[in-house]
């Protein structure tokens, strides 16, 4: 396929401060490849978005501590593939949910790859227009705007942890066109 470079990676809670240094150094990495900045925008906003979902659905992890593997910890990494056509972004993501999330994520999830662009903008307009924030501080548009960005399907995968929780992957790949 083509060499790969880690772009950035982050093991461990997310807080705000973390997610800026795992942006911030996203994009010099991409800058010091001489990456466009239309695309390095791009980038940026995918990976800020899978990163705020981290944040938004983790969160109750401390209550956890010392109850879950050290393997079930949240990950983030983002790495750049060098392609003769372009190049590729992939980013992955992890960390545990709720055992009673993963039938509505996994649906939703579904439902998204399902949708051609012009139904994927459709529905992010819908969204926009009949916003209701969720408890979590959402509209539900993260991972809409995650495959409208990527113009890729997004790959989850769910391995159960406990009966309370399951270890939720979301892995993203797109490319760039070279001009």
């Amino acid at each position: 396929m083509g060499n790969a470079t880690i772009l950035a990676q982050h093991e461990g809670i997310f807080t705000f401060e973390i997610t800026e240094k795992l942006l911030d150094v996203t994009i010099e990495n991409l800058k010091a490849h001489k990456v466009e900045n239309t695309v390095i925008k791009k980038v940026r906003n995918i990976y800020a978005e899978i990163i705020e979902n981290i944040q938004k659905y983790a969160d109750w992890i401390p209550d956890y501590k010392g109850t879950i593997d050290p393997a079930y910890t949240c990950k983030s990494v983002i790495q750049m593939l060098n392609l003769s056509t372009g190049i590729g972004i992939e980013i992955m993501a992890s960390n545990p949910i709720r055992m009673d999330e993963v039938g509505p994520l996994k649906a939703r999830i579904d439902d998204i790859n399902k949708r051609s662009s012009r139904k994927l903008r459709k529905t992010h307009k819908r969204a926009i227009d009949e916003t209701q924030i969720s408890e979590k501080g959402g509209a539900g548009l993260g991972l809409l705007d995650v495959a409208m960005k990527s113009h890729s399907n997004l790959y989850a995968t769910f391995t159960k942890i406990n009966d309370e929780l399951s270890y939720y992957t979301l892995e993203v790949k797109f490319q760039f066109k070279i001009k």
